[in-house]
């Protein structure tokens, strides 16, 4: 009797198995093994603020609040009930040890993004893409410029990016019973208590029951406007949200701020792949991904789908938010899907081009991916050659670092590094005596680097004699003033040009590089009346 090999029968198994299929297997296998490590290091090695927006400080300190494992911070609670956002991310930083460290929240804000891909992997595959194709749109999501600088931020988008895909998933093809349903619409609950926006995904998720009809629809229903109704009824967030548009339409008139956003979102297309004049960066490019995108959106809404539902009331509601400057960040959960539909609209395309069937979808990824590459390479470069200085090192993981003149960059990471180590100075040599406050454009900000309680700063249209009495008539009686402006604030120092002669200076902390008539901050206290 002749013996057969322990490894015959595997043999017979790889030689029955197509080689394009096993080419495409361990390329996948490939693309991962290099995508999630990255990600995570990328996303989850970050000790500080990526950027001093606030929203990062205020979730941090939300989840410091929240946290089982100690005492927060003193200026925890006050950010925390004056927060607008959601609960919910805060709230799993929190049990997660993300509310007692930066570092510890940037790595789990990194897991979250880390789920999120791989549901964008799920969902890709689920509406109809090849899973060479999911990859395919999973690895040009990932090396977006607006996908790699939210990975730097502890933000929520990345857990609601994980609960809208995961919605979409179960959602996809009706007949949609039991489970998945049930999953469906904890998942579309779960988004709304991460983000505001999530009200898009409950609005679509009832129009999708309405137009499907599944057995016991109305409970589903039920169970999603029931956790809309206990958070609004619970929370103020909303209530502010709608206050904020009510003053800023009635300010600037409805035709002129709708106007406004309009004007602002293909710029903020633009942005999502590139800095504004980017060398290398052709416009036209995301163009033609937004046309194949379009084009696969009114696939989808033909289908009744709700993905499609979602993605149109999304946009719809950015198109009325009247925070220009955020669009970019909006767009960011959008992308995955946006993408997916862009390659459903090439497929569908293909399959009426017989020349191009086996090559439009591959030429589409070339284009996303040419469109990507000036900021792909820009971020390569700004990884392999660091600043000298190594107090630098923990600041390469904020926003500042990737501006596209190198100039600018540098001088926004000294900036971020200056203002940071005032914060600390001021923490540390107690430049406010105990039982006092600051004044601060960013309070939240100035909250979790100086441990002290910070309020905001009176209107900017308010005149002199008004701001003075304001500020006189506050708690807080020391001013923290920053030669960064903002939309709020467009004024650096504000309010020391108005109210100089009410102001007794501290300490004046230098910006590297700068005159010295331009330092990075300053510290000043209120006079006596």
């Amino acid at each position: 009797m002749t013996s057969t090999p322990a490894s015959a029968p595997l043999a017979a198994l790889s030689s029955a198995i197509p080689q394009p299929f096993k080419v495409a297997v361990v390329m996948r296998a490939l693309v991962a093994a290099i995508m999630v490590p990255f990600m995570l290091w990328w996303s989850g090695s970050g000790t500080l603020l990526a950027a001093f927006g606030g929203d990062n400080a205020i979730y941090f300190l939300t989840a410091n609040y929240f946290s089982p494992y100690a005492e927060p911070l003193a200026v925890a609670g006050h950010i925390a009930a004056s927060s607008s956002f959601p609960p919910l991310y805060p709230l799993l930083l929190a049990l997660t040890g993300g509310g007692q460290s930066l570092a510890m929240a940037h790595l789990v804000t990194a897991v979250m993004l880390v789920l999120a891909l791989v549901m964008a992997y799920r969902c890709g595959c689920v509406l109809g893409l090849s899973r060479n194709q999911a990859m395919m749109t999973l690895l040009l999501f990932a090396s977006c410029r607006i996908t790699l600088l939210q990975a730097l931020e502890t933000h929520s988008e990345h857990l609601y990016l994980l609960f809208a895909l995961g919605a979409c998933a179960a959602l996809a093809h009706p007949p949609v019973r039991g489970n998945r349903l049930l999953l469906a619409t904890l998942a579309v609950s779960a988004g709304y208590l991460t983000r505001t926006f999530g009200l898009t995904l409950v609005v679509s998720l009832l129009v999708w029951l309405v137009m499907h009809r599944p057995r016991h629809g109305w409970l589903y229903a039920a169970t999603v406007l029931g956790v809309v109704g206990w958070w609004s009824g619970w929370h103020s967030g909303s209530a502010h949200y709608l206050a904020n548009m009510e003053t800023l339409y009635g300010d600037r008139g409805w035709f002129e701020q709708l106007t406004r956003n309009v004007n602002t979102l293909w710029p903020s297309w633009l942005g999502c792949f590139a800095e504004p004049g980017q060398a290398g960066f052709l416009p036209v490019l995301p163009a033609m991904l937004a046309l194949f995108a379009a084009a696969g959106l009114a696939l989808r809404l033909r289908a009744q789908s709700f993905d499609g539902s979602y993605v149109l009331a999304y946009l719809a509601l950015m198109t009325v938010w009247p925070y220009g400057a955020e669009y970019q960040r909006m767009l960011y959960p959008l992308l995955p899907l946006l993408f997916a539909y862009a390659v459903l609209a090439a497929t569908a395309t293909a399959r009426h081009m017989r020349p191009l069937r086996r090559l439009l979808t591959p030429l589409l990824g070339v284009v996303v991916l040419a469109a990507e590459l000036p900021f792909v390479v820009l971020v390569l470069t700004r990884l392999l050659t660091p600043p000298a200085d190594p107090g630098y090192a923990p600041y390469l993981h904020s926003q500042a670092w990737y501006f596209v003149d190198p100039a600018t960059a540098f001088s926004a990471l000294a900036y971020d590094r200056a203002i940071t180590e005032a914060l600390s100075d001021i923490r540390v040599h107690q430049r406010v005596p105990p039982g006092e406050c600051l004044v601060a454009a960013k309070p939240s900000v100035v909250a979790a680097y100086s441990g002290i309680r910070v309020d905001g700063l009176p209107p900017f249209n308010a005149d002199d004699a008004d701001l003075l009495q304001t500020l006189r008539a506050g708690r807080c009686h020391y001013l923290f003033m920053t030669l960064a402006a903002s939309p709020t604030f467009p004024q650096a120092y504000f309010p020391y040009h108005r109210l100089r002669q009410q102001l007794l200076p501290i300490t004046v902390y230098l910006l590297p590089l700068a005159a010295p008539d331009q330092p990075a901050a300053v510290l000043m206290r209120l006079a006596p009346p």
